[in-house]
Order: structure tokens, then sequence, then C-alpha cells
């Protein structure tokens, strides 16, 4: 009697108690493991000397502005080394802008006034186009700092974008280097848009009827919003029509 290879294989008792393993398919999916793992460093806690990557301008460029953008993925502000630029999320402008390098007019701007001598400057090149004594614009990974010094009053204002809320923050800090004491006035201006940046450039002046302003004294704050076009309607959104 002739017995194959295969059938003798399978009678031996030890085969014939895993015969159930080799009827199971090769998986598809593979996971290679290494017999030697990498050794776990412990984590060194001190003080790091690595150095913030930053970009430093001194002189505004006239032909093409240096860009820089802070975002949080949902809130971004652009300003760029004259002190222009934008804020906006992911629906809607929050102030106006146009890309126009010649003229610029557009941004968050803060303007400073000597009451004694009447002398009016801003905290940034833009938007008075006036070159300062000394000037420096700083692009880091988490804000945007221009230093100026003007009629012995050095500027320095800080731009940067919350982490966790949709909420910018400019804080300006002044230093007077004179002999005189002297009283300062701020003021600061940009323009509401509140909608998207198509619908903006399409009817600028028709947008600006719809964005109302409101002084809150408790809070010392301004609050602007977008009212509805109609009392029917809560957003702006054209009607559809079949």
């Amino acid at each position: 009697m002739k017995i194959s290879c295969r059938n003798a294989f399978i009678s031996d008792p030890e085969i014939h108690a895993a015969r159930l393993l080799l009827s199971e398919k090769i998986p598809s999916t593979l996971l290679f493991t290494k017999e030697n793992k990498e050794k776990v460093i412990p984590l060194k806690l001190g003080v790091s000397h690595e150095i913030c990557p930053a970009r430093s301008f001194y002189l505004p460029d006239p032909s093409l502005p240096k860009a820089h953008i802070l975002s949080n993925g949902n809130y971004s502000i652009m300003v760029t080394d004259r002190g222009t630029g934008y804020s906006n999320n992911k629906i809607v402008n929050v102030t106006r802008w146009r890309e126009d390098s010649t003229l610029e007019p557009y941004g968050m701007f803060f303007y400073i006034r000597n009451v004694d001598t009447n002398t009016v400057w801003s905290a940034a090149y833009s938007p008075l186009n006036i070159i300062p004594d000394q000037y420096e614009t700083v692009f880091t990974a988490d804000k945007a700092t221009f230093k100026q010094l003007d009629n012995q009053i050095e500027t320095k204002t800080e731009v940067t974008v919350a982490a966790g809320d949709n909420v910018e923050f400019r804080r300006i800090s002044l230093k007077n280097l004179g002999q005189k004491l002297c009283v300062l006035e701020v003021t600061s201006y940009f323009e509401v848009v509140l909608a998207p940046q198509a619908s903006d450039v399409a009817h600028p002046a028709f947008s600006n009827l719809f964005v109302e302003t409101e002084f809150q004294a408790d809070k010392m704050c301004v609050i602007a919003n977008r009212r509805p076009r109609s009392d029917r309607r809560t957003d702006d959104r054209p009607a559809h029509k079949g």
C-alpha cells in the first residue's frame, strides 16, 4: 500500500494535533517588531537654550512689504513690516483689507499725540508713512513686534493671537527718553467689516450700513456687530430663488 507524503505528514500525532493551524490564512497586515528596542532617555528639565527663529527689518520695504501670519487655526492676523494688515476668521473678515502695496491704508493703527506740543505720530510706520528716528520690526512664531523712536518717545507694539480663543492682543509700551514730563494721548483706529471678503469688495459702502457700534461704559469698551438686512432675516445670506 502506497502512502502519500501528505498523508504521512498528517499521520504524525504532533502534526495531527495542530492540523487546524495549517488551515489558517496568512494575515494581510503584518506587524514587525524589533529585537533590540530603543533606550528611553529621560527628559532633562532645565532652561532651554534653543533660539527662536526671528526675522528683523529696520526700514519698511517701499516696493514689497514683508508679511507675517499669526493664527491659532481659526482666527488669523496678517501684519506687514509697515504695520498694516488684517484680522479674520474662517467665515468673515474682522477688519477691511485690499491688496494695494502702494497706498496700503488698511489695518489696525494707533495714533500717538503729545498733548503739550501737539505732535502726532503712529505706533508703526503706517498709516502716516513717516520714517521715525529709529525703527525695527521683529517677526517671531508667536508675535510681531514694532519698535521705534519718535520725538524722544520710545514705542513698542506687540501683536499676538490667543491660542485657545478667537482673540487678538495688541499691547503698546511707551517710554519717555527726554528730560521733560509729557502727556501722551493714544487713539486706535480700524475699519470694521464683519463680512466675507468678497461681499465687502463688491459693495463696501452698502456693507457699512449694517455695522453697528455701541460703547459700554461699565466695561470701557466699544462693541461692534452686524445687524440683519431685514427683521425676518437672521443673516446676510442671499435668498434662494427657484
